[in-house]
């Protein structure tokens, strides 16, 4: 028992840097051109895209052809999701033509249903995601170049005439509560609570064209809230930020890496590189739960499956697309916008389904595909031959807990397991013996 433990605990680096979560492309929702950013609205059951039109002749004047900057809904994906199923989208709005800032980095207050969109004057207004009306009795200051929601709470930045970024701490009229100095260029602001506190994170640019990035984290505390830590020089051109389990992550498109930063330890836990070069670096990236996986959107026309535990990355598909924004709708599906073709800079106007499905390749080079994922108390694992015997089954956890299993059975090239319905929700391995070969195969418990 002890050495197969240290077999598994051997292997298990080895499986877990070798699995794949891929995507299938299953449907194509048309939507305005060039669709920049998704929201998800889990009230309104849908998702909130902004698209940003085309000027044509890019002389900043509506002529023929050219197309407003708009703003769409598509609903939830139903739960028995059919892809041949006719799904469309429906426009809220356009806006003025060509005002709003390039990249979409809207704002959004969940608790209020509010979405804060700035225009390239500086002005911020608020909208109602219920029906997409500008709430008028809302008045923003007028140079913010970034702002996010939470509570009855506006955080937004601004940069001065000096250049230097300003965090405006805003109450739910517009009244200015408190500010603080941040670094240079600030573009985007992400506000949640954690560990019973608001955090307010904020993402600059520093000097353009240089490796001065930064991400500053503020802490809410008895009397308003502290900066709790300042990471700079992170690259050139940070680009995104996403919070998942007590983590962020810091997209930064010139330097072609993803920052981890761990709240708990307020530190950089790893920085992974992407394989994406020039000008066609990451761009977003959304988190599964369900897969533990970071997604991410790049210009080179992939989008890539990120651990953020083991930093392997890998393409999760060739999109043959340039993608910007994406959202996740578990237990499997992930919602990429299509804004220009793959190499070349014609606009596009599609919102792209996509299912996730896990590969892995283990050190015998042997294919599998595993489904349902994720998992609740049965999978099938397809092989790429057939099967003759499952020797030494055994389904551990990833700490190496051994599983039970209620039953299984092959069927030429499938392995049918039902698990207990006592399995909680996790990363599991399954470990078994055919014809002298060793096989560890990852899947995703998540009911």
């Amino acid at each position: 028992m002890k050495k197969l433990l240290l077999t598994f605990a051997i292997a298990f680096v080895f499986c877990m840097a070798n699995v794949s979560a891929q995507l299938n492309e299953v449907m194509e929702i048309q939507v305005g051109t060039q669709p920049m950013a998704i929201i998800t609205d889990e009230a309104n059951q849908c998702y909130h895209v902004f698209c940003n039109g085309q000027d044509i002749n890019w002389d900043g004047i509506q002529d023929e052809g050219d197309e407003t900057q708009s703003w769409w809904k598509i609903p939830f994906l139903p739960e028995n999701f059919d892809p041949g199923a006719a799904i469309k989208a429906e426009k809220v709005r356009d806006f003025d033509f060509m005002r709003m800032v390039f990249p979409f980095r809207p704002g959004y207050n969940a608790e209020e249903g509010i979405v804060y969109l700035s225009d390239i004057s500086g002005a911020t207004k608020a909208y109602n995601t219920s029906n997409g009306e500008l709430i008028n009795d809302l008045n923003l200051p007028t140079d913010l170049s970034s702002t996010d929601g939470l509570n009855n709470f506006i955080f937004g930045t601004s940069t001065t005439a000096e250049g230097d970024g300003i965090l405006e701490i805003i109450d739910g009229v517009g009244g200015l509560i408190e500010s603080y100095e941040v670094n240079k260029n600030p573009f985007m602001t992400l506000a949640f609570e954690y560990n019973g506190k608001i955090h307010i994170v904020v993402a600059s640019y520093g000097d353009y064209n240089s490796d001065d990035s930064a991400v500053e984290i503020f802490i809410e505390d008895n009397v308003g809230f502290t900066l709790a830590a300042k990471f700079e020089h992170l690259g050139n051109t940070l680009n995104y930020l996403t919070f998942f389990e007590g983590k962020i992550a810091a997209v930064s498109n010139g330097s072609h890496k993803i920052d981890i930063i761990d709240l708990e330890s307020l530190t950089i836990e790893k920085s992974i590189n992407l394989p994406t070069t020039g000008y066609d670096g990451p761009r977003e990236c959304v988190y599964s739960k369900a897969h533990e996986l970071l997604f991410v959107s790049a210009y080179d026309g992939n989008i890539y499956s990120v651990n953020p535990e083991t930093g392997e990355v890998l393409t999760a598909v060739e999109a043959g697309c340039k993608t910007e924004g994406m959202a996740f709708q578990s237990p499997k599906y992930v919602l990429g916008t299509a804004i220009m073709e793959k190499g070349a800079y014609t606009y596009m106007d599609k919102i792209i389904v996509y299912e996730v499905k896990y590969t892995s390749v283990d050190d015998n080079n042997y294919n599998y595909s595993v489904y349902p994922l994720p998992a609740i108390n049965a999978i099938t694992i397809q092989f790429n031959e057939d099967i003759i015997s499952a020797d030494n089954l055994v389904v551990y956890t990833q700490n190496g807990g051994k599983v039970n299993i209620n039953n299984s059975s092959i069927n030429a090239n499938k392995l049918n397991l039902e698990l207990a319905n006592s399995i909680s929700n996790g990363l599991y391995i399954v470990s078994f013996t055919s014809n002298g070969v060793e096989y560890k195969v990852p899947f995703v418990v998540n009911k």
